[in-house]
């Protein structure tokens, strides 16, 4: 069983907020979201520690750093989004091994009785593409104790060789445009835009040898050296990046519900995307302002948010605890509900739904966030309508 609920007695602000947005079908919400961290025991057990809402997202450099292009890894979405499809799934950890070894494989699985999510991740020690007698080679992997689940150890980056001998003008500017100047650094048209932060990404053959080979990979779509390289238009069936931790706002398909489709032969969704069911029919040939925009509150990897959880479920990421264990937990199984009166409007009870699992291994904890949200049915709301609609969250 959970420990005590405890909310942070100065301001209970910080543990729980009041929104309002609107629903997939266009519908005005109120919605009121909220979490709790909880230890996790080496029998797999939950003590609730208390929490503070996340309210802005927080980013760091990458360590993979490009001459020009410089991305940043998000390493804490905010938690106040007033709707969101799916759970988020995230992982932030490393891989570890009791002794050297040159490759691991880490299975994140989260199980229960109306969802499972499996997901597999092959770790290997760092690698570079060299030219041998008949082409090109990959060298053996070097041996590792602990590998960063991040993304950038997965496939992706920036081809900068193949940006100053191809690139023109319009096609250098063309995703600066999207972006303000702060963020151009992030990427430019030669990153891949699924993560411009990884390993591997190639355009010009020419930049092969010493190039780094990602550290993660899915193994059903991993990287092959016989199709190394592809035009900079044909990154949509390139390898997904692996990786457990939180995506990038920026990167693709998370950006494109809120700005164009990267540049890309044949102007539609890649199939992976599609397979997904990412975007709805026909997103392609919508304005901008047509397009649904709720899928950009995912911050998961876009494995990772396809399930609703219901917070009883039983979690495991192989070889992730910090002295390479498996992370093993059992979700409280909490049902909270929320009572809320809007302005104008008698008390609701109003059940709450899982909208983030947050697992990290190596601080021995995880955290849930929920929401519970209510269809107002009204449009507009005066100013001061937060101060004047309290509510209570019910464990």
């Amino acid at each position: 069983m959970p420990g005590p609920i405890r909310v942070p007695a100065e301001d209970p602000s910080t543990s729980s907020r009041i929104l309002d947005g609107n629903a997939p079908n266009g519908e005005p919400i109120v919605s009121v979201v909220f979490g709790m961290t909880f230890a996790v025991g080496r029998d797999g057990k939950c003590t609730a520690k208390g929490y503070t809402l996340v309210d802005q997202a927080e980013w760091e450099k990458a360590k993979t750093v490009g001459r020009y292009t410089r991305p940043s890894l998000l390493v804490r979405d905010a938690d106040i989004w007033p709707w969101k499809n799916f759970t988020d799934v995230v992982v932030q950890g490393s891989a570890r091994s009791d002794k050297p070894c040159t490759h691991l494989e880490v299975e994140l699985s989260v199980v229960g009785n109306k969802a499972k999510l499996s997901r597999t991740l092959s770790v290997t020690g760092n690698r570079w593409v060299d030219r041998g007698a008949s082409g090109l080679v990959l060298s053996q992997p070097e041996p590792f104790i602990e590998m960063p689940l991040q993304y950038d150890r997965a496939y992706g980056g920036t081809d900068e060789l193949a940006e100053t001998r191809q690139a023109e003008e319009e096609v250098l500017n063309y995703l600066a445009q999207q972006v303000d100047r702060e963020e151009s650094e992030e990427l430019s048209a030669f990153s891949y835009p699924r993560n411009p932060a990884g390993k591997g990404y190639l355009i010009d053959i020419d930049g092969a040898k010493g190039l780094p080979w990602p550290n993660l990979e899915f193994p059903e779509d991993r990287l092959r050296i016989e199709s190394l390289a592809r035009p900079v238009d044909q990154w949509g069936d390139r390898p997904y990046p692996a990786c457990f931790d939180w995506f990038h706002h920026a990167w693709f398909p998370r950006s494109a519900h809120l700005t164009d489709l990267p540049l890309i032969h044949d102007d539609k969704i890649p199939m992976a995307e599609r397979r997904l069911g990412l975007f709805e029919e026909g997103w392609e040939t919508k304005q901008l302002a047509e397009r649904t925009i709720h899928p950009f509150a995912s911050g998961a990897h876009p494995y990772l948010c396809r399930e609703r959880l219901v917070g009883d479920e039983k979690v495991t990421v192989t070889h992730t605890a910090p002295d390479g264990r498996d992370f093993v937990a059992q979700l409280p199984g909490l049902a909270p509900r929320v009572g809320l009166r809007l302005l104008g409007e008698s008390k609701l009870v109003l059940p709450a739904s899982v909208d983030l699992l947050f697992v990290e291994p190596e601080l021995g904890q995880l955290t849930l966030v929920w929401r519970a949200t209510h269809l107002t049915k009204r449009e507009h709301l005066p100013i001061d309508w937060i101060e004047r609609s309290p509510y209570e969250i019910e464990w």
